[in-house]
């Protein structure tokens, strides 16, 4: 929201529902040049940057919640290219559909998995453009050539030019459609051990998570919700909390009148925003509201009645079983001993250090997004149905997640579950 612009209930739910359980919605303008590379660096492809002083970027499109993709997808594609790896730089790639390797979503452990081939035919491509630009330069044979270190190395002589001597010329050629693979013997980064790019960053407190979003005229706002599952506002009264030095507006979320959101993207639940100036104030706001909730069916549940659900469901036949070997219920039958043990695990938290939010500026026909998700393109399609505006419209930022305590269902929401 911009302290200028008018605040009212329709603009906030299209940037709050797609925050659901957020903090921090922002309205920003991003200045002119911020985002533009350089026009003059080889960029054969999505994943490779090269600058002309031979710096090496790497954009990784799978985000990162501490599961160490960053660093893992960069190595593959490190190693293919023959970069020096103490010198890459790493960065987090925007929404985009040029990152044809599946979705850039990231869980069920699939992001090396399904990036693993894509991303070495893209360091492949560039290697052999830097290659064949080291062979053209010296005259010579390009399978005298390898790319090792951040140099090419004609090897039968020794000599040797830095990538930042060949970007020029690798600019020229055609990129390669399929490009050569190394074998697995020449690998000198995958499957070693390598410290993550950003680890000295994160120690020094750096790195800029979701909840590090700040942009110019940005409100905060936090939102109380329902003590039960389903709950629905009935009546809310508002005085207390708008009396809170800070405190702008007081919007009730209706879940119910937003449009039905992709599989995997359920909806937010009915609340009560609170926006104001500061996280505090708004947080003092909720304090004071005074919401009446109608609880819903939720109301029924409880953790005895969860438990004594579980215990009827393991007392019923398998619904599906995956794979049986030999005859157990005849082997237990026959055993002349059995034990017989009951583990219990309660309900946790889904608690990552770093709450769930997002920034988001909606205006003049533009949408653009800081969040951190794992499902960036869900959340893309989320924001497309709130706000009405086309995909091309919409630019959603990936920022680093705090943090992947098990709260991986509903991550099609534009949040920080993860």
């Amino acid at each position: 929201m911009s302290e200028s612009g008018k605040l009212d209930r329709r603009h906030f739910l299209r940037v709050s529902a797609a925050a659901t359980s957020g903090l921090l919605l922002g309205v920003y303008t991003r200045p002119e040049g911020v985002g533009v590379h350089d026009p003059e660096a080889f960029a054969p492809n999505a994943f490779i940057r090269i600058s002309r002083e031979g710096t090496v970027t790497i954009i990784v499109s799978r985000p990162e919640m501490g599961q160490g993709v960053r660093t893992a997808l960069s190595l593959i594609v490190a190693d293919e290219l023959g970069a020096d790896w103490t010198k890459v730089q790493i960065e987090q790639a925007d929404v985009g559909d040029q990152y044809g390797v599946g979705h850039q979503y990231a869980g069920g452990s699939n992001s090396v998995e399904e990036s693993f081939e894509p991303l070495r035919r893209a360091g492949a491509a560039a290697r052999e453009m830097l290659v064949q630009a080291a062979a053209a330069r010296w005259n010579v044979p390009r399978v005298d050539c390898r790319a090792r270190d951040g140099t090419v190395v004609h090897e039968p002589t020794g000599r040797r030019l830095g990538f930042s001597g060949l970007v020029a010329t690798a600019r020229s050629l055609p990129v390669p459609q399929d490009p050569p693979l190394k074998d697995p013997k020449e690998f000198r980064l995958i499957g070693t051990r390598a410290r993550g790019p950003d680890a000295p960053a994160i120690a020094r407190g750096a790195v800029r998570f979701g909840l590090d979003t700040r942009v110019p005229g940005m409100l905060f706002a936090v939102i109380a919700r329902s003590p039960t599952f389903g709950g629905r506002v009935e009546r809310v009264v508002s005085d207390k909390a708008l009396a809170v030095p800070g405190v702008r507006r007081v919007v009730s979320i209706d879940a119910d009148a937003l449009p039905e959101f992709p599989e995997n993207s359920p909806k937010p639940a009915n609340g009560v925003a609170v926006v104001a100036e500061s996280t505090w104030a708004a947080l003092q706001g909720r304090r004071v509201l005074e919401v009446a909730w109608d609880p819903g069916s939720g109301a029924a549940e409880s953790s005895a009645e969860l438990r004594a659900q579980c215990a009827r469901l393991a007392g019923q036949p398998p619904e599906r079983v995956k794979r049986q070997d030999g005859d157990p219920d005849a082997a237990l039958a026959r055993a002349a001993r059995r034990l017989e043990a009951v583990y219990e695990l309660p309900f946790v938290a889904h608690a990552p250090m770093e709450p769930m939010n997002c920034t988001a500026d909606a205006r003049n026909g533009r949408c653009e997004v800081w969040a951190p998700t794992q499902d960036p393109e869900g959340a893309r399609d989320v924001v497309a149905l709130i706000t009405g505006l086309p995909k091309s419209a919409i630019t959603l930022h990936v920022t680093r997640m705090g943090g992947a305590c098990g709260s991986g269902a509903g991550t099609g929401r534009l949040d920080a579950r993860g």
